[in-house]
C-alpha cells in the first residue's frame, strides 16, 4: 500500500510540475495562467518532497542528502495568497498584481529559515546539533503558521466570492462556479489538515501519529487536489470568456445609449465609485451589462478606461468635498478616502493625472480665490 500511495504522489507531483510549464506557455500570456501554475508547482514540489522523505535513493549519495536539506521543497505559505490572487484574477479581467501586493508574500521567509540554517551547517557556519533542534522546532511549528495563513486568505476569498453571489449575469456566473469550486476544495484540504494538525503538534502524540500514518493524510489529499486542479484548471484555461477587442466589438447605437445611462446612473445616483474596491467586473454585476460591452463603450465612445472614468467622479467629489469642509478638522487623505480612494499614493497620482496639478496647489488656488 505504501508503494501505491508513493507512486500516487510522484505522479501527482510530476503532473503538477508539467502542467504548470504548459500553463506558462499558454498564448495569450495571461495573469491567471502564471498565478495558477505557481500554485501547482507549490503544491507540487511539497508532495515531492513528501515523497522523498523515506526514498533510499536519498541516502546514496552526500551530495543528494544535502542538496534535500537546502534545497527549498516546502514553500507552503504563498499558497493563500496566490489563490485568492487568482480567483481575483479570474473575477475582474483588468487586475494586476502590484508590488503593494507583494507583503503578502513576506511569511515565505518562515518556509526559507530551516533551508538557510542547514546551508549554514552544510559550510561550517554552525554546530549541526544546535541546528538541528532548530530546524526540528521550526518544521514542527511553522506548520501551524501555514495552516493558520491558508485559513486566513480562505476567508478573504470567500468573502470575496460572496460579494459576487446573486449578481453576475449568466455570461459571468461559470467563472464564479469555477472560482467557487477551486474554493470549496482548498476548504476540504483545510478541514483535513486540521484533524492532522492538531495530534502532531501535541508532543506527546507526535510520534505514534507519524509512525502509525506517516504523512499520507495530509499529501494524499493534496495530491488529489493537484490532479484535479492541474487538470481541470487547464481546461478551465481553454473556455475562457474571450476578450473582444474594441475595434472588432460592433455595438448598436442604442445600446451604446443605455450603456451611457446605466454608467451614469450608476456613478451619480447609486454613488458606486465611493466604494473604494469597485471594478469592472463588480459594475458589470450591479449594472447587469456585460464587462466587455462597458469596456468598449468605454474606450471607443467616450474615450476613457474603467479606471479613469471612475477616478474622474472621485476627484470630482473630492473638489466639492474640500470646498464644503472645514479643513482644521479634517485631512486631505480622509476626505480622499471618503471620495472612494484607496490610498493616499493612489490619490496623489490620480489628481495629478486628471487636473494637472497636486491637491496641495488645488488648495493654494482656493485659498487664493477665497482671500
Amino acid at each position: 500500500m505504501h508503494d501505491f500511495f508513493h507512486f500516487l504522489i510522484l505522479f501527482g507531483a510530476l503532473q503538477g510540475l508539467l502542467i504548470g510549464v504548459l500553463l506558462v506557455c499558454r498564448r495569450p500570456v495571461r495573469q491567471q495562467y502564471w498565478l495558477l501554475a505557481a500554485l501547482l508547482w507549490l503544491l507540487a514540489m511539497c508532495a515531492f518532497n513528501a515523497m522523498s522523505i523515506s526514498a533510499p535513493w536519498l541516502n546514496s549519495a552526500r551530495w543528494l542528502d544535502v542538496l534535500a536539506q537546502v534545497l527549498p521543497l516546502v514553500v507552503f505559505m504563498p499558497v493563500g495568497p496566490l489563490l485568492f490572487f487568482y480567483v481575483r484574477s479570474l473575477m475582474e479581467p483588468d487586475f494586476r498584481l502590484t508590488y503593494k501586493d507583494s507583503r503578502h508574500f513576506y511569511p515565505v521567509a518562515l518556509d526559507l529559515f530551516p533551508y538557510t540554517v542547514a546551508a549554514l551547517v552544510n559550510l561550517g557556519l554552525m554546530k549541526r546539533g544546535t541546528a538541528g533542534a532548530i530546524i526540528e522546532f521550526c518544521e514542527i511549528y511553522t506548520d501551524g503558521l501555514r495552516w493558520l495563513s491558508l485559513s486566513i486568505y480562505l476567508v478573504m476569498t470567500v468573502r470575496y466570492l460572496m460579494q459576487y453571489h446573486g449578481r453576475l449575469d449568466r455570461v459571468y456566473l461559470p467563472l464564479w462556479k469555477w472560482a467557487h469550486e477551486v474554493t470549496i476544495l482548498f476548504c476540504c484540504l483545510l478541514g483535513i489538515w486540521l484533524f492532522f494538525l492538531v495530534p502532531y503538534l501535541i508532543p506527546a502524540t507526535r510520534d505514534s501519529l507519524l509512525n502509525r500514518t506517516g504523512w499520507y493524510p495530509i499529501f494524499v489529499p493534496v495530491t488529489i487536489l493537484i490532479y484535479w486542479l492541474g487538470i481541470k484548471g487547464y481546461l478551465w484555461s481553454f473556455r475562457q470568456i474571450p476578450v473582444i477587442s474594441p475595434k472588432a466589438n460592433s455595438i448598436a447605437e442604442e445600446n451604446i445609449s443605455s450603456t451611457c445611462l446605466a454608467l451614469q446612473r450608476a456613478m451619480e445616483v447609486q454613488e458606486l465609485y465611493l466604494e473604494p474596491g469597485l471594478t469592472l467586473t463588480s459594475l458589470a454585476g450591479v449594472t447587469g451589462i456585460p464587462a466587455k460591452t462597458i469596456s468598449a463603450v468605454l474606450n471607443q465612445h467616450l474615450q476613457t478606461n474603467f479606471n479613469e472614468y471612475v477616478n474622474n467622479y472621485r476627484v470630482e467629489a473630492f473638489k466639492k468635498k474640500v470646498l464644503q469642509t472645514d479643513l482644521q478638522q479634517y485631512t486631505l487623505s480622509s476626505i480622499a478616502f471618503s471620495c472612494g480612494f484607496s490610498s493616499q499614493a493612489t490619490f496623489q497620482r490620480v489628481f495629478k493625472q486628471l487636473t494637472g496639478m497636486a491637491p496641495g496647489q488645488f488648495l493654494q488656488m482656493r485659498s487664493c480665490s477665497g482671500s
